[in-house]
């Protein structure tokens, strides 16, 4: 947790809320063990006992954890063999010697250790300095960025917005699309600070270089001076560094009682999935990449995903407590992340804390994420489609609210990804299964600027990193702040694009190349999750077939069919109670099985 940035960031706490998390509970700690033994503590013989059960339990099971996690990984049950002996001889020693304050000092002490001394070594960072303007003129600045949207999704080859995002194409018309875009790394919390900062390579950076960049916000607090700051993000955050800084009207938190409580629930999840050997870690939440609400059984949950509608309220509160002041407004949506549970009409098709496969959270995909049939990939794109449909709906929201607030035609629009991702079969989403599915998916996004005054459309054809946007920013306003762009401008060749994969470390590099990039989307995907009727059924019916329909609030529901016999995969649908048939997809083993249907009917598996 100590170099995880954003995991504090993200629940708006810093390393002191941390060190205060481990040492509240290492207080608490001690006061249940000093409630217990001093409610045995009238008699020797109890107390002796009491201390000893204790003991020997807690021995018992640290040794166990520490044996399973190391020398059995495979089989951790045989771990309390030598766990249970051990325990019992350390049990015997602290009979003899009264050292339990020792330990719990020094347990609390090398808890709260890495902490604390990641916040000496790392400091406060020092405030970056104001930009200088060589124009009078401040234009705001609206900076989209759909977590996870990838290019060929919303745009066809030639940089056109598909006609299913209306709101996307009409701002198409008016502004600059950059067809060939390109990400600097596959996962967020390197994406989105290289683009703040102006970053086009990250593989060139050393590790307190990119610790440094993950907790800055690039170019934001040299133009807070000028500009009042609207961030809405689930992860960034941004607070003024000085007194004369225009970012009046911060945006409304969460009580230090929800906030702090948070931070222990995820605390206690990174603890027990990465401290814990199998089965007790599989009784804390998966990770998977995740910063914040591991708890609640997707990424991301519904509290992060922040509706345009709540942006554009926010703007609205910053004008009227200083109309003088320009705005820069960041909104980072996590519509368009897995998992992707809405349908076409932006109503929730299911809910984030339904297991659809124990490990994972998209449907039709395994534990891993890897979706094992070509029908399965499909579904998978349907449902993402239908995400980045509503989020195309809430672009929409926000274009209409800077319409009316008069600020539309005076602003610098930015719309992109901080990555993509692909609909896999064997490789991390995020990377793509082939190096024509990285290029074309994972490293390829949407980017479109519309600069202040613009009215007709342009297409830049040549690649070009998202890491320019920051120095195209600072171009646009004609502002100056030394040391925190590196990039060029979009209007010039970067003098690199690298994509690089930063799941684990060191961090693996590709170099753009003129690979062949291929569409991978029929209007059937593109289309959605719709239920889809069947003609001639088969009429055997599978008894002991597990059928379960999940939660939504969307009149189609996502039904999961478990213990499906092999036999009939090619064939098997879902028959409600008025006969009609609806189509079902299976893994490739028949073991699991997926479909969507009106919601509120009864269902049978059927199969010849």
């Amino acid at each position: 947790l100590a170099p995880n940035v954003l995991f504090f960031t993200s629940h708006d706490a810093g390393f002191l809320g941390g060190i205060a998390v481990i040492v509240a509970a290492a207080v608490v700690s001690w006061l249940v063990w000093w409630v217990i033994l001093r409610a045995s503590s009238r008699t020797p013989q109890r107390f002796d006992r009491v201390a000893s059960i204790i003991t020997l339990v807690v021995a018992s099971f640290a040794v166990a954890n520490i044996i399973g996690r190391t020398l059995l990984p495979a089989i951790p049950g045989l771990a309390w063999i030598p766990g249970i002996a051990i325990g019992a001889l350390i049990t015997q020693l602290t009979r003899k010697a009264t050292a339990g304050t020792v330990f719990g000092v020094v347990g609390t002490a090398a808890a709260v250790a890495p902490l604390a001394i990641a916040m000496i070594t790392q400091g406060p960072l020092s405030p970056t300095a104001a930009a200088t303007f060589t124009d009078e003129a401040r234009p705001d600045v609206v900076w989209v960025l759909a977590d996870e949207l990838q290019y060929p999704l919303v745009m066809e080859a030639d940089g056109t917005v598909r006609d299913e995002f209306p709101n996307l194409k009409e701002l198409q018309q008016q502004a600059t699309t950059y067809s060939r875009a390109y990400t600097p790394a596959n996962y967020t919390d390197f994406a989105v600070p290289a683009l703040f900062n102006g970053r086009t390579d990250i593989s060139k950076l050393s590790a307190d270089e990119i610790s440094a960049m993950k907790q800055s916000r690039g170019i934001i607090p040299a133009l807070s001076r000028d500009y009042a700051i609207v961030m809405e993000s689930p992860l960034f955050t941004f607070s003024c560094a000085n007194s004369d800084c225009k970012n009046a009207a911060p945006a409304p938190t969460a009580g230090p009682i929800a906030t702090a409580g948070s931070l222990i629930a995820d605390m206690t999840a990174v603890v027990g999935q990465t401290g814990l050997a199998y089965p007790a870690s599989s009784l804390f939440p998966q990770l998977r990449g995740k910063w914040r609400d591991f708890w609640a059984g997707g990424e991301p949950a519904r509290s992060i995903i922040i509706p345009a509608q709540r942006v554009v309220d926010r703007m609205e509160r910053v004008a009227a407590q200083d109309p003088t002041s320009p705005i820069l407004t960041f909104w980072h949506t996590m519509r368009t992340h897995a998992p992707w549970s809405v349908d076409g009409q932006g109503e929730e098709l299911t809910a984030h804390v339904t297991p659809i496969v124990p490990g994972s959270h998209l449907v039709g995909s395994d534990e891993d994420g890897h979706f094992s049939t070509d029908e399965l990939k499909t579904l998978g794109r349907q449902m993402y489609a239908d995400s980045a449909r509503e989020f195309d709906t809430q672009l929409g929201v926000l274009i209409a609210g800077l319409k009316e607030q008069g600020r539309y035609d005076n602003t610098m629009i930015i719309v992109t990804a901080d990555h993509g991702v692909t609909v896999n079969e064997v490789r991390d989403r995020r990377l793509g299964d082939t190096d024509v599915a990285m290029w074309s998916e994972a490293a390829h996004v949407p980017l479109m600027v519309k600069s202040p005054k613009q009215t007709a459309l342009q297409l830049v054809t040549e690649p070009r990193s998202t890491g320019q946007i920051a120095a195209t920013v600072m171009q646009e306003l004609k502002a100056d702040a030394p040391g925190t762009v590196t990039a060029p401008a979009l209007d010039q060749d970067p003098e690199s694009i690298v994509f690089s994969h930063v799941a684990v470390l060191p961090i693996r590099i590709f170099e753009f190349s003129d690979v062949p990039e291929v569409d991978p989307w029929t209007p059937e995907m593109l289309a959605g999750v719709s239920p889809q009727e069947v003609t001639n059924p088969p009429a055997g019916v599978v008894a002991d077939a597990k059928i379960t329909v999940l939660p939504g609030a969307s009149k189609k529901a996502i039904v999961v069919i478990d213990n499906a016999p092999m036999g009939c995969i090619t064939n098997a649908v879902l028959a409600d109670g008025d006969g009609t048939a609806w189509r079902a997809f299976f893994t490739k083993d028949g073991s699991r099985g997926w479909a969507v249907v009106p919601r509120g009917l009864e269902f049978s598996l059927r199969c010849a």
